[in-house]
């Protein structure tokens, strides 16, 4: 049965279609929702990360919500991915980015988190801010790259896209010239080392070594 997810300020929403219609059930209406995964290894497994009360996971495609058992240093949990070629024991890794800045990893479906400490060693992150909250940061979007599992690119708002090509470990800092306003972030199999942009100034597309503006279509 195909589903819709999607979070916003205070509820998140199923959409579900039956009979050729779509239907639309409000849930956990009580939150600030950032951020939703669905894990392309079990697709009735969802992730969806709050604003000040962590990230909380679904089993049942939506039906009901818990938080995930490991707590994380931050509440506010503004980016979360599963990862598309990773796996542990039949589930995807996953990512979560926090506010302020930090990225964490989980095998065991957010039993227990890794952090991934060399995002904090960027020679940027002293200029990294978000304008409606100068004092912070966040990590906006996470997205692991489509073909090379160890390839992972970060978009942080406002600091840029940071990418690593060793699961995380080690980064490469924002490139010069590039765009520092992040929103989303996609790579597509077919699409080798690309990575897309979308920012408060249009889209952008990464070649290996340098990123360039598509115009509008």
């Amino acid at each position: 049965m195909p589903q819709i997810y999607l979070a916003f300020h205070g509820a998140l929403a199923v959409l579900r279609q039956q009979s050729g219609r779509w239907t639309a059930e409000l849930t956990m209406v009580d939150q600030d929702y950032q951020c939703l995964a669905v894990d392309p290894h079990r697709p009735q497994r969802v992730y969806c990360g709050t604003f000040a009360a962590g990230l909380a996971m679904s089993d049942d495609a939506g039906l009901t919500w818990q938080p995930v058992a490991g707590k994380l240093p931050y509440a506010a949990i503004m980016s979360v991915t599963v990862s598309p070629l990773e796996e542990v024991g039949g589930v995807g890794v996953v990512w979560a980015g926090t506010e302020p800045s930090a990225l964490f990893r989980s095998e065991d479906s957010g039993r227990t988190w890794q952090e991934r400490p060399g995002l904090q060693d960027l020679p940027s992150k002293p200029t990294w801010s978000f304008p409606p909250r100068p004092w912070t940061h966040h990590v906006r979007w996470i997205e692991p790259d489509a073909t090379i599992a160890e390839r992972l690119f970060v978009g942080i708002e406002l600091g840029g896209v940071m990418r690593s090509l060793d699961g995380g470990q080690i980064w490469e800092d924002r490139q010069p010239g590039s765009q520092y306003d992040c929103h989303t972030l996609r790579t597509h199999p077919q699409a080798g080392a690309r990575c897309h942009l979308r920012s408060g100034r249009g889209r952008f597309c990464r070649e290996p070594r340098r990123w360039h503006h598509l115009a509008r279509p």
